[in-house]
């Protein structure tokens, strides 16, 4: 991991950071920790008015992780701070988003002591090399009256996914996995793996059609949420701890019809569209 001096409150986290990362190496979470130190910080900074030699970025592109907290002085510029090392390293290596788990750390007092992990289990996506972030933008009209400046806010196609999807999409049907597998690639449906019942050997509403999967993505039931157009399913899903999802269909049946016109039971989410789905899950 290289390591890149911070300035101010940044030398003080980067500090307390490194004694958590160095107890997880001890404690044998499946890595070793071996640091490089490179040059930096306020006064290197200042006396070059520069944020990292111009061959750095090479050599950092031997690591797995750089570990950097804040910079900057006074004394130097916001655009060289900008420019040359916060845009400079997410740009050359393609970090699109900025990921920010956040959950309550116990014995630790603040104003959120009282919440569990059900109450605050966020996570915080922000764009990293994309958005306001692309560093895309100029000045115009320089040393005149009108002078004015532009600034562009850019989301490519392949970032975009990256930082607005919060959420694991995933069918969960009592098809077959080659079904799900051709309707994907037939109809470009975006999700992110497939779940079906016949990878536990049973059909919905069998617990181990909803349970195995729970434990197949290694979450607790209740951090799942089928969306489904029949009460029954969800009624299942329920009653094992799942959150639930309704979506009527009422011509599914044709025209002779007789149930899942509507909500059977107070579920989590009743949305008339997988759109209006997701404007709630996303308030």
């Amino acid at each position: 991991m290289a390591l890149r001096p911070a300035n101010g409150t940044g030398v003080k986290v980067i500090e307390a950071g490194l004694k958590i990362i160095k107890v997880f190496a001890r404690r044998g979470h499946g890595f070793a920790l071996n640091l490089e130190h490179f040059p930096g910080g306020s006064n290197d900074d200042i006396e070059h008015n520069a944020m990292m030699p111009a061959d750095e970025l090479e050599q950092l592109k031997a690591f797995d992780a750089i570990f950097f907290c804040a910079v900057g002085a006074p004394q130097l510029p916001d655009h060289v701070i900008l420019w040359g090392l916060r845009l400079a390293l997410c740009q050359a290596f393609d970090r699109h988003a900025d990921v920010r788990p956040v959950c309550p750390l116990p014995d630790i007092a603040g104003p959120l002591t009282s919440a569990s992990p059900a109450d605050l289990d966020w996570i915080i996506l922000l764009e990293n090399s994309e958005g306001e972030y692309s560093g895309h933008g100029d000045r115009a009209h320089r040393g005149l009256p009108e002078a004015g400046g532009t600034e562009a806010s850019i989301l490519t196609r392949a970032a975009t996914p990256l930082i607005v999807c919060q959420f694991i999409i995933a069918p969960l049907s009592n098809g077959c996995v080659v079904i799900l597998i051709n309707l994907a690639i037939f109809f470009d449906l975006p999700w992110d793996l497939i779940l079906s019942a016949e990878n536990f050997q049973n059909n919905k509403p069998h617990p181990k059609t909803y349970l195995g999967n729970c434990d197949l993505l290694s979450l607790e039931p209740g951090q799942l949420m089928p969306v489904a157009a029949h009460n029954h399913d969800l009624a299942a899903a329920r009653a094992l701890g799942l959150k639930t999802a309704f979506i009527p269909r009422p011509t599914e049946y044709g025209p002779l019809q007789t149930k899942d016109f509507g909500p059977e039971q107070n579920w989590d989410i009743v949305a008339d569209s997988l759109t209006a789905l997701a404007d709630n899950l996303a308030s």
